[in-house]
């Protein structure tokens, strides 16, 4: 994990580094006026982002219907995903991830959880800096040894963002995953648990 790290960081310090443009506002954005008022345009229908993400997973607890909220024993795992945005507008977009977290129970068992989400994001902006507001929801491969677990999750977070050019931002994440695993027949009710999750991360975002 801490040369994954390195290796991230890397990247991200080369990609400061070769960079000879600066995000002039000016020049890079469109401008529209309404009301008397002239605002900054910086997306419009159809532009796209990509980014890659790394980071931790951190366990919070179980919740149990039936129970009330318990322990997880879990360790602080890992988490990664790829993600793809388009913009309805300057301030909505949407898009796609796909990811990836891991966690050890005592036991040395890895717990795998694998997401697939449809996200919306609503950004804030204070230049040159980028603040998205998200909701991801979508489907959840969970896997313990020989077990797996087809379920939903739902991750609402936000992200801070800054462009150090008019193509490529560093920034990081905070989520929050829920991720129920229910039964609905039998005295499998009883098994029913709702992970909860933290999830902390640095992103590389690539605009086209």
């Amino acid at each position: 994990m801490r040369r994954v790290f390195i290796l991230f960081l890397t990247f991200i310090l080369f990609l400061f580094l070769s960079s000879d443009n600066v995000f002039l506002h000016a020049q890079d954005n469109d401008e529209r006026e309404e009301d008397g008022v002239v605002t900054l345009q910086y997306y419009s229908l159809g532009d796209q982002m990509f980014s890659i993400n790394l980071g931790l997973l951190v366990p919070l607890f179980f919740h149990n219907p039936e129970g009330g909220i318990t322990k997880t024993n879990l360790s602080l795992g890992g988490v990664g995903s790829l993600e793809w945005d388009a913009f309805l507008n300057n301030n909505l977009s949407l898009g796609g991830e796909l990811g990836g977290g891991f966690t050890i129970s005592p036991l040395k068992r890895v717990l795998i959880m694998i997401p697939i989400t449809v996200k919306m994001s609503y950004f804030i902006r204070k230049y040159p800096f980028e603040f998205p507001l998200f909701l991801s929801a979508g489907i959840c491969f969970t896997k313990l040894d020989d077990l797996l677990y087809i379920g939903p999750i739902v991750k609402p977070g936000f992200s801070a963002y800054w462009n150090i050019t008019p193509q490529w931002a560093i920034g990081i994440n905070a989520a929050y995953w829920w991720v129920p695993e229910f039964y609905l027949k039998g005295n499998l009710k009883e098994q029913a648990r709702f992970g909860n999750f933290a999830e902390f991360s640095l992103s590389g975002l690539y605009h086209f």
